[in-house]
């Protein structure tokens, strides 16, 4: 599959809950820690379950018409994330002395005080020293971090951490009231509205419909805006009536209640909704703040909401933009941001993103380019937190060259883990879960739930060295996994496929890349090295592995890819063609509807199971969506035991017995 990726700007510029975690198994004896990824997997005793030292043959298992005990499901406390990303979680940070106040209803003039706060972050960051922390308290806080004259983005250039005023939500807010409406007749209301700040400062150098043909934005790359569906998806402009954003259409003759129209050219506005009575507030700011100069930031307990961010790859391709340096993002919601929510350019090691939520953003929940080029490492985290309906504006249609659609992509990452997170519904026929591009190495993705996105749930890409383990991959769109990369371990995911809703779903995918190393500079090795195991797939109709080879002369073969491919199951319709190994030697065979004739042909998959039809095998309750392996169940204690790098990315015992599929994983209560 030939997938090019836009870089990140790589400049070092100087109530609802998440319940816990679940863990696969019922039986509170057998209980691991969230880790390794997997699949479904029958419900018969695995030929393999025997002490021989003889390799026993793979068997297909017709399925069981009882059903084993359930135990009582695991208890978990909430830890109140908001999926809509309406409120910023409850919190409670010590406030230091010394510390600088800003209120919505502060003055610059003031000392910055708790009883004299200030209302910019400009001053207060001014009034800061390096090190210090600024508190917010709750409300709207309609600034950002510009330059002396308000007209353009300016770079804080000092340690900083800004956080929340105990149990209060303070949102940044890039959208101003509008007051002054003229009423234009046919149920039109008009007002004067001009946004020279956005897109880095060139937002009217191109119209949002005409944006360079070299790839140079300002606001968007072109090749992102192809869906006719949405031709104004590049466009930054955003209005919220009563807090409910409208959709921007092409024409005044399509403005009603429910849209609202930007002339780029006459810069006026136009809703078809009477303002009196209604809170209007229309997109003026084009990013909160940059935060860059190699220094350390915190951000806790707070907000980022409407922005004009914008989908290409400059300093204001995101509400928060972090460049080159150590941040901490922490119990903090993006949410409703015209284009990427946050940037990350080369991150240091320390940085982390945990317990937020990047909901409802125009293009990208978090997108960052790490430091492959420069051969330093990245080691970011991002852990327990919600990333829920970005790419909302539907980027990506036929991208060619700048794909980057999603809730997270990530490129040129140099160590990182995205772990116990719930990734879900990304937008748009590209809308991919979480992906790695372009020479990632020792990337960790593990005790996941990624479900219900518009294209791929988990894609490593021409990259390396990579753990793909215990994550819970349900009703993506296209592969619930996707794999093209070297030296990866596949283990322990559970996959579920449903081709009723998407007619291309399908379980996990190997591939080579027809770029090869060296061509372009930043790609990664050939496919090879890949250990597949433990994995549950399940889905009635469709196809739930795939190897597929390269179709350049440097190419690997699906034959080539793989050092381990074992103790894999598959539940599937009978008579289904449920493994395809594509394009390989025809003397291997193409398609197979059962495991034995599979190992007979390739000699993978020797301890595989699968069952032809009937009830599910595998799980506590699959209908419901309670995936946690049945115990009983010939998925319950027979997977291989796991290799010490991914037993301790999942946080079990090297070597230990386990399950087959997901051992743990987030689990929603919405």
């Amino acid at each position: 599959m030939r997938r090019r990726v836009r870089m990140l700007s790589g400049i070092s510029i100087a109530m609802i809950a998440i319940s816990g975690c679940y863990s696969a198994s019922p039986d509170p004896v057998t209980t691991t820690e969230p880790g390794s990824a997997a699949t479904d997997q029958p419900n018969i005793t695995d030929q393999d379950a025997t002490t021989t030292t003889t390799e026993a043959p793979t068997t297909t298992i017709a399925p069981t018409t009882t059903m084993p005990p359930v135990a009582e499901p695991p208890t978990a406390t909430n830890s109140a994330l908001d999926p809509t990303g309406q409120t910023i979680p409850a919190t409670n940070y010590s406030i230091p002395s010394g510390a600088i106040f800003m209120a919505p209803n502060g003055n610059d003039a003031n000392a910055g005080t708790k009883s004299a706060p200030v209302q910019s972050i400009r001053r207060a960051i001014s009034l800061a020293p390096s090190g210090g922390t600024i508190v917010m308290r709750g409300g709207e806080h309609r600034t950002w971090y510009s330059n002396s004259a308000g007209t353009s983005y300016d770079i804080v250039a000092k340690s900083l951490t800004i956080q929340a005023y105990p149990n209060e939500q303070p949102w940044f807010n890039g959208a101003d009231v509008v007051s002054s409406w003229t009423n234009a007749g046919n149920n039109r209301w008009t007002t004067p509205w001009s946004t020279p700040a956005f897109c880095d400062g060139k937002y009217y150098s191109a119209a949002p419909t005409t944006q360079n043909s070299n790839n140079t934005g300002p606001c968007s790359h072109v090749d992102m805006v192809k869906d006719p569906a949405n031709p104004l998806a590049g466009d930054p402009q955003m209005v919220f009536v009563n807090g409910v954003n409208l959709r921007q259409v092409s024409s005044v003759a399509e403005v009603n209640a429910n849209t609202f129209h930007y002339d780029w050219t006459k810069k006026v506005l136009t809703v078809g909704v009477n303002p009196a009575g209604r809170t209007i507030e229309a997109t003026a700011r084009p990013i909160a703040m940059v935060l860059g100069n190699n220094k350390d930031y915190t951000l806790r307990g707070i907000g980022f909401h409407r922005y004009a961010s914008n989908e290409y790859s400059n300093l204001t391709g995101g509400a928060v933009y972090i460049g080159g340096n150590k941040s901490v993002i922490e119990n903090v919601v993006f949410s409703h941001n015209a284009g990427t929510a946050l940037t990350l350019s080369t991150p240091r090691p320390g940085s982390r993103i945990t317990k937020s939520v990047f909901a409802f953003n125009g293009a990208l929940g978090v997108g960052a380019n790490g430091s492959s080029r420069a051969g330093t490492r990245n080691d970011m985290v991002i852990e327990e937190s919600v990333f829920s309906n970005n790419n909302s504006e539907k980027f990506g249609l036929g991208c060619n060259a700048s794909c980057a659609a999603g809730n997270i992509k990530l490129a040129h990452m140099v160590g990182f883990t995205v772990k116990k997170s719930i990734i879900e519904n990304a937008q748009g026929p590209e809308g991919m879960g979480v992906w790695c591009d372009l020479d990632c190495s020792d990337g960790v993705i593990v005790n996941n739930l990624v479900r219900n996105n518009g294209k791929h749930g988990i894609f490593y890409e021409v990259s390396r060295g990579g753990i793909i383990a215990s994550n819970l991959v349900v009703n993506n769109a296209d592969k619930g996994i996707m794999l093209g990369s070297a030296t990866t371990k596949v283990y322990n995911n559970t996959i579920i496929t449903n081709q009723d809703l998407s007619w291309k779903a399908q379980g996990i995918m190997t591939y080579d890349d027809p770029r090869w190393p060296g061509n372009p500079s930043d790609v990664g090795p050939n496919t090879s090295g890949v250990e597949m195991v433990n994995n549950i797939i399940s889905g009635a109709k469709g196809v739930l592995m795939l190897a597929t080879d390269g179709t350049a002369s440097v190419s690997t073969k699906a034959g080539d890819f793989f050092t381990a491919f074992n103790n894999n199951a598959y539940h599937h319709n009978a008579g289904e063609n449920f493994i395809n190994w594509s394009n390989s030697n025809p003397s291997v065979g193409k398609y197979f509807k059962n495991v034995v004739d599979f190992s007979a042909h390739t000699a993978w998959d020797k301890k595989g199971i699968d069952v032809a039809g009937g009830a599910d095998p595998f799980f506590v309750n699959k209908a419901s969506g309670d995936y946690r392996v049945r115990k009983g169940s010939v998925a319950d204690n027979t997977g291989a035991p796991l290799p010490s790098d991914v037993a301790n990315a999942i946080g079990v015992s090297a070597g230990s017995v386990v399950s087959r599929g997901a051992l743990s994983w987030p689990t929603p209560s919405w």
